[in-house]
């Protein structure tokens, strides 16, 4: 199973480990490597989402310009 989510105009997509027995996700067309897991949909949704802004304010504590985001294209 995969899905992607979107947050903020940034994607990751989202996969079950069987054998983990989690989620794990992974922001996608960056080239910043953020990953996170959970236990459930909305855990791992609340742990995409709290990756996003953490990643955006380390960014501007750094004063790096993120990544640009996922067009779709």
């Amino acid at each position: 199973m995969s899905k992607l989510l979107e947050y903020r105009g940034y994607h990751a997509k989202i996969e079950l480990s069987t054998e983990d027995k989690c989620f794990i996700g992974s922001v996608i067309d960056i080239d910043d490597s953020l990953n996170f897991f959970g236990d459930s949909y909305n855990e791992i949704t609340e742990m995409f989402h709290r990756s996003i802004d953490d990643y955006l304010q380390m960014c501007k504590h750094f004063g790096k310009e993120p990544d640009k985001k996922y067009k779709g294209t």
